[in-house]
């Protein structure tokens, strides 16, 4: 028995089995009245066994009192068929009866059980008849028996009845409860693809809504028009006033654009500060601009949370639907690599998606593809420019710089693999490879004569960013047995000035380990003479466009000038980059400038071509 059959008959048994008992008692009376005392008395057992095991099992095992009332009721129906009109006695109407009861119990084996018993009970009387063992007498029609036949159909129809209307109740229960969960579901989905922060739907529903615009779009006029918005100064308020407020800050600005675009558009938050903007019937990309510039005025507008007044800006990138795709991922990508552009042009900018971007970003990312399989080939070269003194002439050292030449797509140069090693996070490994390969090559110059020589090596800011860098560095140095004091390490200005914890931590501890620290590009950037002073700087190399002006401009004298000066003042040295000419040379040794490379001498060989001209030079 399931649960479910006892609550269909739970509320109306009680009424069954009154109205079952009564048709027993009535049948007793009835009986006894025309002198069947027999029959009398076995009906008014079966009511008093029912009865009793209704009163003993009913509030306990309630699924026991129906199976008793069905099993004894089945028996009854058997005793009397067989002792009077047997398989055309009219008591066999009962049988449907007690079997559609054991299938409305939802009990497979009650249900079972009772038919192969009522089955066996017919075909045995049937045999017995047949060959003669027993002869069952055929039943006159006579009142008597036309009132048995209605006590059992009144039986029938009143627990027919009862059932039918305890199966529809259920059935609107049934459909009640179904609606509830259905709208539970609903709520759930709602919740689950809702923003807790902003309360803004997120990336699932901006899909859905997307497919529902597409679909719209098709039949119409029309464009949809992705936005994808950065909030460019929210780092800064969340890290230096606390998350707490720049959640308070998120669901204001959140609140804003949400009110900006209500008649033309929806928002939707992807994470930290980063919004989705779908934006439904646009006719032009004027439209699009002039909706994306107001979205950029209401983000501006100042803020007071907690007696602070906060004000941001925002990058827009926008793709458009179906110029650009048709397709959500795609859309979002082609807005983020807008986003990306929009971020590169200074920030504060809307920037639309066009094909020339999506290429760039394509080759892009095969590049980047192209750089792993190239790193763990070992495909690229590590090239040597010499340093010279220019009092004696001599080369004092080099500067490694790295080379990449594909296979298929030819010479790539490092101001186009540089930036995608940076943001691959490839160059930790392509950094310490390059690294390994200059100080493998400075051991080779000592062990053949050149003592003296220093290896210079370029590194990324990023690089700093490990902890554990310097002593990676130091680790190498040890495995070669190449002394600190020959190598330079070459930084940028930027670095000096926008340090974190990691990067001020591996500059400090480089220094103090006797490794030289060299400011690549001097003047370029910040020039800030106080982090030259604190950090020990070695020496500063003055960036070439500087150098190669001198000739022709007082101005770029002026600044090379000063730049040589300073290094003395300080007692660091000084290093011309980019020497093409003699009058640039002579130029820079009247100024004091004591060492320089360039294509003078030579530009950067590899590592076999520098070795002889170390031979023909020194």
């Amino acid at each position: 028995m399931t649960s479910n059959s006892i609550k269909l008959f739970d509320h109306y048994f009680n009424k069954i089995f009154a109205v079952s008992q009564l048709a027993l008692l009535i049948a007793v009376i009835f009986e006894f009245i025309n002198s069947s005392y027999y029959l009398a008395s076995s009906l008014a057992g079966v009511f008093l066994v029912v009865g009793l095991g209704f009163l003993v099992l009913h509030n306990t095992r309630p699924i026991a009192t129906l199976i008793l009332l069905l099993v004894v009721h089945t028996c009854l129906a058997t005793i009397i068929m067989w002792l009077y009109g047997g398989i055309h006695d009219e008591i066999l109407i009962v049988y449907p009866l007690i079997l559609i009861f054991a299938a409305l119990l939802g009990s497979t084996k009650l249900m079972s059980f009772l038919f192969a018993f009522i089955s066996m009970a017919i075909l045995s009387n049937g045999f017995v008849n047949h060959y003669g063992f027993y002869q069952n007498s055929t039943q006159a029609i006579n009142l008597q028996s036309a009132a048995t036949v209605n006590l059992i159909l009144l039986v029938i129809f009143v627990c027919s009845y009862f059932s039918a209307k305890s199966i529809k109740e259920l059935i609107a229960k049934l459909i009640d409860e179904n609606e509830k969960i259905l709208q539970s579901k609903r709520e759930i989905q709602k919740i689950v693809h809702q923003d807790a922060l902003t309360g803004l739907p997120d990336r699932v529903k901006a899909e859905e809504k997307f497919m529902q615009l597409i679909a719209a779009q098709s039949s119409e006029n029309n464009k949809v028009a992705l936005l994808f918005v950065d909030l460019d100064d929210f780092k800064n308020i969340n890290d230096n006033l606390g998350h707490q407020l720049g959640d308070k800050f998120l669901q204001l600005i959140a609140t804003r654009i949400a009110g900006a675009i209500a008649d033309v558009g929806s928002i939707y938050r992807i994470g930290g500060d980063e919004f989705i903007i779908l934006l439904h019937c646009i006719y032009s990309t004027a439209e699009v601009q002039e909706i994306s510039e107001n979205i950029s005025k209401v983000v501006s507008q100042p803020l007071t949370i907690n007696d602070y007044h906060l004000s941001s800006c925002c990058s827009i990138g926008v793709s458009l639907i179906p110029d650009d795709t048709e397709d959500f991922e795609s859309a979002l990508k082609y807005a983020d690599i807008a986003l990306f552009q929009a971020k590169n042009a200074g920030r504060n900018h809307i920037c639309l998606v066009n094909q020339k971007m999506i290429e760039r970003t394509q080759y892009e990312f095969k590049l980047q593809e192209e750089l792993r399989k190239s790193l763990r080939d070992e495909l690229f070269k590590v090239h040597f420019q010499p340093k010279l003194d220019l009092v004696t002439n001599k080369i004092i050292g080099a500067e490694a710089l790295l080379r990449w030449w594909h296979p298929t797509l030819g010479k790539i140069t490092p101001t186009e693999f540089i930036p995608l090693a940076e943001k691959s996070g490839l160059i930790h490994e392509l950094g310490f490879w390059v690294l390994e390969q200059s100080i493998k090559e400075c051991i080779y110059w000592h062990k053949h004569g050149n003592k003296r020589l220093v290896i210079a090596v370029n590194l990324s800011p990023i690089q700093f960013n490990s902890p554990g860098f310097t002593k990676s560095v130091l680790q190498l140095l040890g495995r070669y047995g190449l002394s600190e004091s020959f190598l330079e390490l070459e930084i940028t200005e930027n670095l000096l000035i926008e340090q974190n914890e990691a990067q001020k931590y591996n500059i400090n501890m480089l220094a103090a380990a006797g490794i030289k620290l060299v400011i690549d590009d001097f003047g370029k950037g910040y020039s800030n003479l106080a982090y030259i002073k604190k950090l020990n700087i070695h020496a500063i190399k003055i960036d070439y466009e500087f150098v190669k002006g001198m000739a022709i401009s007082s101005d770029d004298r002026a600044i090379v000038t000063t730049i040589i000066d300073i290094a003395k003042r300080l007692g660091i040295e000084s290093v011309a980059e980019g020497v093409e000419t003699e009058e640039i040379a002579s130029l820079l040794k009247q100024l004091g400038c004591k060492y320089a490379q360039g294509f003078l001498w030579s530009h950067a060989l590899e590592s076999t071509a520098f070795r002889q001209l170390l031979k023909e030079k020194n």
